[in-house]
């Protein structure tokens, strides 16, 4: 089996935006991405198995040159079959209009290849799996990239999270119940895989996981989380319009 799972952490009160949405491309392509109303995409996965999500990274030149929106990105991402077409449209991007600003989007096929894939106006770099399993959270890992990182508040670090999912990463086979409890590690307090907001910063800063998600790109399922992951049960998402491509 083949599968992408990540949480979703933002402000609470953006869950009420969250929506499902069912689309395709131009060339008849069909995905369900779960993303914020008014976004084109975000995560998500197609009628060939190609899954892909997103977490966002910070880096010195965000913004200050022209360059694809990372949500453009993921958009059109989402019609592409596999990982390696997303390795090989990323060089002809990187190498042509750029990139927005900062981003990793982990990627998972059908055909059993995984990867995350680091973007910045500095370029882009992919980390590869290790034993069939690739983490990341919100800083760059790859070594071209390294110095692009723009500085993080402590309560963005993400430094533990990636510890504690390679601890994870370990407990393989990688199965739908060991995802769900990956994604319900609260060890960290609250930089943890599963993040309960934080009483003691104002509202603004008090991010939290407000949803999770697990796909598996062999049988286009998907299961999503609509709270925080620790508090609610993962629910299984109609995917018919995937089936049998």
């Amino acid at each position: 089996q083949t599968w992408l799972a990540q949480n979703w952490d933002w402000l609470g009160r953006q869950r009420q935006a969250l929506v499902l949405l069912h689309a395709g491309t131009a060339e008849g392509t069909r995905f369900i991405t779960l993303t914020e109303g008014g976004m084109l995409a975000k995560i998500g996965m197609n009628q060939h198995g190609f899954a892909l999500g997103l977490n966002i990274l910070r880096s010195h030149d965000d913004g200050r040159t022209p360059g694809v929106p990372v949500h453009v990105l993921l958009r059109h991402l989402l019609g592409l079959d596999s990982v390696a077409a997303v390795r090989e449209e990323l060089g002809r991007i990187g190498g042509t209009l750029g990139f927005g600003a900062a981003s990793n989007i982990p990627c998972a096929d059908a055909q059993g290849e995984v990867a995350c894939f680091e973007v910045a106006p500095a370029g882009w770099a992919e980390l590869p799996p290790e034993q069939g399993v690739v983490v990341h959270t919100n800083h760059f890992v790859c070594s071209p990239l390294l110095s692009a990182q723009a500085p993080m508040g402590q309560t963005l670090s993400s430094q533990p999270r990636l510890v504690t999912a390679r601890a994870h990463a370990q407990q393989q086979p990688l199965q739908r119940d060991k995802l769900q409890t990956f994604l319900r590690d609260e060890s960290d307090g609250h930089l943890s895989i599963c993040r309960r907001p934080d009483p003691a910063l104002p509202p603004e800063g008090r991010v939290e996981s407000v949803a999770g998600i697990v796909m598996n790109t062999i049988t286009r399922e998907m299961w999503i989380a609509p709270d925080v992951p620790s508090r609610c049960d993962f629910e299984q998402v109609d995917t018919a319009p995937l089936q049998g491509a």
